[in-house]
């Protein structure tokens, strides 16, 4: 069974709520900062470490900045996850655990591309580069105990906008949906009878780490990440949002890697 089906939506909370503070000056409304935490599940299959496919939650940490004009929206955005994943199969049977951590930082700059048929919904296209990594260690393995990836990656997005300002309370609604179509890939290759990359040890570390690079288009990488948000004003120059993603990719390797992520937040926002 895929990755995509064996990870069903569990049910959601909020573990963790970053409030801002007071005094801060009058907002212009283009420029904000948000902070918040939240909740995450994820599901991975490494083949390069098991044949099974593992799950587990995740405290889950975002950040990031917005400068965000009538034409043109550029982002940063910082996320953070760390958690426990154990086999799908028979979990209360085993004692195998993968202590697990992935962060990501990423750039995206999109510009306006018109509307639809309400006059309020708003469409941008653009790009993003994203850098992501994830390193996790098995309580039950010697050799290949402990295993990692890193992921360079451009995406085409596209974000829709839909905003009111109804009896005075300002809403918005946002979905954005970005593919990568070009990925850097580094991973150890323990399957391979000639191991690749960093794992030559007659070379320096320099030269072992650009030799592990593969560039990967989507037939050998697929991903897909999707977000979907609600953002109120509380005042002038603060926000909170809820905001949920998902988020799968798979490596076409001969040691493949799957990965799917829900995660749902707790966002606030200052204007400046």
């Amino acid at each position: 069974m895929s990755v995509i089906k064996k990870l069903r939506s569990p049910i959601l909370c909020i573990i963790f709520v970053f409030i801002s503070v007071d005094g801060v000056s009058a907002a212009t409304g283009n420029r904000h900062i948000h902070a918040g935490a939240g909740w995450a599940y994820l599901g991975m299959r490494d083949k390069g470490l098991s044949p099974l496919y593992y799950s587990g939650s995740h405290a889950l940490f975002e950040s990031g900045y917005l400068n965000r004009q009538d034409s043109v929206l550029n982002r940063l955005d910082i996320s953070f996850m760390t958690g426990a994943i154990s086999p799908e199969i028979y979990p209360g049977l085993t004692l195998s655990v993968m202590k697990n951590m992935k962060g990501s930082i990423s750039y995206s700059h999109m510009r306006y591309a018109g509307s639809l048929a309400a006059e309020n919904a708003r469409v941008f296209l653009g790009g993003t580069w994203k850098n992501q990594s994830a390193l996790y260690r098995h309580n039950q393995f010697s050799n290949s105990a402990k295993t990692s990836y890193f992921l360079s990656q451009i995406y085409i997005d596209g974000l829709i906008s839909l905003g009111s300002d109804n009896n005075g309370k300002r809403w918005m609604v946002e979905f954005g949906l970005a593919m990568p179509v070009v990925t850097f890939i580094i991973r150890p290759d323990y399957a391979y009878i000639f191991p690749a990359g960093f794992l030559e040890h007659d070379l320096n570390n320099l030269q072992s780490t650009i030799r592990s690079i593969e560039i990967a288009a989507p037939n050998r990488f697929f991903g897909l990440v999707s977000d979907l948000s609600l953002r109120f004003a509380m005042t002038d120059n603060h926000a909170m949002t809820i905001k949920y993603n998902w988020q799968y990719f798979g490596h076409q390797d001969s040691n493949q890697l799957n990965s799917a992520t829900h995660g749902i937040s707790l966002q606030t926002s200052i204007n400046f």
